[in-house]
């Protein structure tokens, strides 16, 4: 076969993150109804780190930032050993191994240096993940996802085989996994796999307490020390803006741009959950919900205002709006809980 192209899902639910957007691209086609990400994508987390804000969901046991990988039922999962001297994966070439890959169904997420693509405008190293869906072989082209030149996440970025190598052969970075492994994900059919309220409403709770989980022995056996937790996340957000305003960290959006998108996946899961009789929207929680939403929109929108205009008094605003933001979702949010019913 000369061409082979694995479809996609242009259209991202989450895209603060390409692994969110790489996740939602495959198990799209095989979870129609989305019950993956109304059981997951409730609580958050946040890693610290001097420099810069990282926040993410948190949707189970801490392996990296890309636990839905593995234990996603609608995913077929491979993580896979590689020779980037010999640019070689199980001894088999780079280029017969992706395509053999492509051709059994199988996206390929692999590390590479954007700046040997030209596509990318880049002019300086940019070590970063890539996940491949198609190949053209007679024009030796490859086929992938990825934050493109505008920082957008995109599903139509092309290269040649050749600039491509060199992108996967000299990668200069320290360890990491991404740098010795590869990972290979095919979407999986899975007609057992049902929405859980219990789940849902256990972990809105861990997020109100702000912990990993309502069971404190698996809290214990997390290991995780240094971790935020929940709603408290508001508070690393706010701190971060802080230092920000003193410019002592480096400014990254990425992190409110994810608060905004644990908001919309919120409304899906409340609307969702209206739908199907789980909730009874007789205090306009849906509209209220909304509403926080728009703030935390806003909210990111000021934060990217201020990188044009620098004027930390836009900062000092956000973090007052993100304690009130905080505060009345958690009015809120304890109302959802407690009008749940476990089922």
């Amino acid at each position: 076969m000369t061409v082979k192209i694995l479809p996609v899902e242009e259209k991202q639910i989450i895209d603060s993150y390409w692994f969110y957007s790489d996740f939602y691209s495959i198990i799209s086609r095989v979870d129609s109804k989305k019950l993956w990400f109304m059981n997951n994508y409730i609580n958050l987390f946040d890693i610290p780190d001097p420099n810069q804000l990282y926040t993410f969901f948190f949707n189970g046991y801490y392996r990296d930032k890309m636990v839905e990988f593995y234990d996603c039922p609608f995913i077929d999962f491979q993580r896979i050993a590689l020779d980037r001297q010999s640019s070689t994966i199980l001894n088999n070439d780079l280029f017969d191994f992706i395509k053999a890959s492509i051709d059994g169904g199988y996206y390929v997420i692999v590390m590479i240096d954007r700046f040997h693509i030209k596509e990318y405008e880049i002019s300086a190293r940019s070590p970063h993940e890539v996940m491949i869906n198609g190949y053209d072989d007679a024009n030796k082209k490859l086929y992938f996802c990825d934050n493109n030149a505008n920082g957008k996440y995109s599903t139509n970025i092309t290269c040649d085989y050749e600039a491509f190598h060199r992108a996967f052969h000299i990668l200069e970075i320290d360890a990491h996994d991404f740098k010795d492994h590869l990972y290979l994900l095919k979407p999986l059919e899975n007609t057992d796999y049902t929405f859980s309220l219990t789940y849902v409403k256990n972990t809105m709770n861990a997020y109100l307490l702000s912990k990993a989980h309502t069971d404190e022995h698996y809290n214990q056996a997390l290991g995780t020390p240094g971790l935020t937790f929940g709603i408290n996340v508001y508070d690393k957000a706010s701190e971060y803006l802080k230092y920000l305003a003193q410019e002592e960290v480096v400014f990254d959006i990425r992190s409110f741009h994810l608060l905004y998108d644990h908001k919309k996946c919120m409304t899906m899961r409340l609307n969702y959950m209206i739908n199907n009789h789980h909730l009874i929207d007789d205090n306009q929680i849906l509209s209220r919900w909304r509403k926080l939403e728009a703030t935390a929109q806003a909210v990111r929108n000021s934060i990217l205002k201020y990188w044009l205009t620098r004027s930390s008094d836009t900062l000092y605003k956000q973090m007052e709006q993100l304690q009130k933001l905080k505060e009345t979702e958690k009015i809120l949010l304890q109302e959802i809980v407690d009008q749940l019913k476990d089922g």
